[in-house]
């Protein structure tokens, strides 16, 4: 449900159309030199912003318009001393100066043919304008261990100029998953699974999506951050959690926190509601063609469960109101019980903290299933 923005970006890209053709002024996406130097350039409008990038460095840096003068700003920097101006903007040729004080050199430029998703697409968003920033990442193995239980950590490596814009060690674009040791049948589905959350140096890969919105919105780079650790690992069950921390050019970053379960045995994802008997979830049938679905609310009953618990881990009473009130909560696996996490308000998004809920204290809201899964756990 997290990535239905994403699919449905990448679902529309596939009708996407080229627009080169139909634009004049300074609108859309253009490859040139500057002096001898190969770069990638974007225009909003005639009269608006831009951003480019030397090929050499890839780093982005801003073209802030004001009477026909645009002048370069590198990230959140003051802007600079530099600036552009165009003699010549023609349907496929654009051609101009670039000044530093005494410095000129001359630009040149040529339109590209860029793909848009509808009227309202920006060509700095675009594969044809960032798809080259995305080339040159790896892949990172590297040996860890949840108790006595090995496991890989896999980290994406993202080419070295994403750092280019700060000047901190912070990376924009911070990505990590797993894998098993293929002990167990499902083991390799699940790795699969789980490796699909690694960048495929695409314009439709999730982080590509967020950064190029942000570019558009501000003209830099967005942040981010994904990643996913095992909490739970028996020969049975995997649990996972999952955190991310984004900010792709909407009015506020975004940050959320789910736990997945994974049945070794077969490698399917597994949806822990289902181990909640009628005394915790009330649950109702939405139907809307094919997206009809099944909806669960805790019920009163469990939340008053969960309350103790929650107060013992949660020390903030403004949080107590928020919280314990929400029908709406993710449900994991703790090795201990019952890992719960409310889903709140943005604003409230500090109060989203997990608590465990012990098997013992669980088991009277337990369905067979998820006494099954109880009993696998205490009789360890």
């Amino acid at each position: 449900m997290k990535r239905l923005g994403a699919l449905l970006a990448a679902l529309l890209g596939l009708a996407a159309t080229p627009v080169a053709a139909q634009e004049t002024g300074l609108r859309g996406v253009w490859q040139g030199t500057i002096g001898e130097l190969p770069i990638h350039a974007c225009f909003e409008g005639e009269d608006d912003d831009g951003v480019y990038y030397y090929d050499r460095y890839m780093e982005l840096i801003r073209l802030e318009q004001e009477e026909g003068v645009f002048t370069e700003r590198a990230g959140y920097r003051e802007p600079g001393t530099a600036t552009w101006q165009f003699a010549e903007v023609g349907r496929s040729r654009a051609a101009g100066d670039w000044r530093d004080g005494d410095r000129r050199l001359p630009v040149s430029l040529r339109r590209l043919d860029w793909s848009a998703d509808d009227a309202f697409a920006s060509p700095c968003e675009s594969a044809e304008f960032i798809q080259p920033r995305l080339e040159g990442f790896s892949v990172a193995s590297i040996p860890a261990m949840l108790g006595d239980q090995p496991y890989t950590v896999l980290r994406y490596v993202p080419p070295s100029h994403w750092r280019g814009q700060y000047d901190t060690d912070f990376e924009p674009v911070a990505i990590s998953t797993f894998a098993l040791p293929e002990d167990q049948r499902g083991d390799a589905l699940i790795n699969f699974t789980l490796a699909r959350e690694l960048p495929t140096g695409r314009a439709d890969d999730e982080y590509a999506l967020c950064l190029s919105g942000n570019i558009r919105a501000f003209g830099t780079d967005g942040d981010f951050q994904q990643g996913i650790i095992p909490e739970v690992i028996t020969r049975r069950w995997l649990g996972v959690n999952e955190t991310s921390g984004t900010f792709c050019g909407g009015a506020h970053p975004n940050y959320w926190e789910e736990r997945r379960v994974y049945d070794r045995t077969t490698g399917q994802e597994v949806n822990p509601e289902s181990w909640l008997n009628d005394l915790a979830a009330g649950r109702e049938l939405y139907t809307s063609g094919m997206d009809s679905f099944v909806y669960t609310r805790l019920t009163d009953r469990f939340r008053e469960a969960i309350r103790p618990f929650w107060e013992e881990a949660n020390d903030d009473i403004d949080c107590n109101s928020i919280v314990l009130e929400t029908p709406d909560w993710d449900i994991g696996l703790a090795e201990q019980g019952l890992a719960l996490i409310p889903r709140v308000p943005h604003a409230a998004t500090p109060c989203a903290i997990t608590v465990v809920m012990p098997w013992q204290a669980a088991m009277p809201f337990l369905s067979l299933e998820g006494q099954a899964v109880a009993a696998g756990f205490t009789e360890e």
